[in-house]
């Protein structure tokens, strides 16, 4: 590994990227020992919430209904919880900011790193949604 622990000193980018991920997977595979916590640094991660929308699973009622369950006094049904809102009724639409950080070796100074963008949910202006990344 190199002097920063994160990747071995080589000249192959693609090695140290796929170095990163191994760190990267570990790290998260073990939460309690402060993992995540690098991960969301080393990747200067920033997370916006941008809005919220409508919950398309539910049309914004929080409960779906239910065929197996009845009341004894009718045929009107009881609901069950929606699996995307959990009866919040809204979906959060999000932006996640961040650098992957760039190979760090002898032959090579490290950047900022390589800027990505990721947002996930539903736009409020189109109410189309963002591809899931």
């Amino acid at each position: 590994h190199g002097a920063d622990g994160l990747g071995p000193d080589c000249s192959d980018p693609a090695d140290d990227f796929r170095s990163l991920a191994d760190f990267v997977r570990v790290a998260l595979d073990e939460p309690d020992s402060g993992g995540i916590s690098r991960v969301l640094n080393m990747f200067d991660i920033r997370v916006t919430i941008d809005g919220h929308v409508t919950c398309p699973t539910c049309s914004g009622r929080g409960l779906l209904p239910d065929p197996t369950v009845r009341r004894p006094d009718g045929p009107r049904r009881q609901g069950v919880l929606c699996r995307d809102c959990r009866r919040y009724r809204y979906l959060p639409t999000i932006t996640i900011h961040g650098h992957i950080p760039t190979p760090r070796n002898s032959n090579t100074r490290p950047g900022p790193g390589i800027p990505f963008v990721i947002r996930l949910g539903r736009t409020n202006d189109t109410n189309k949604a963002h591809p899931r990344i």
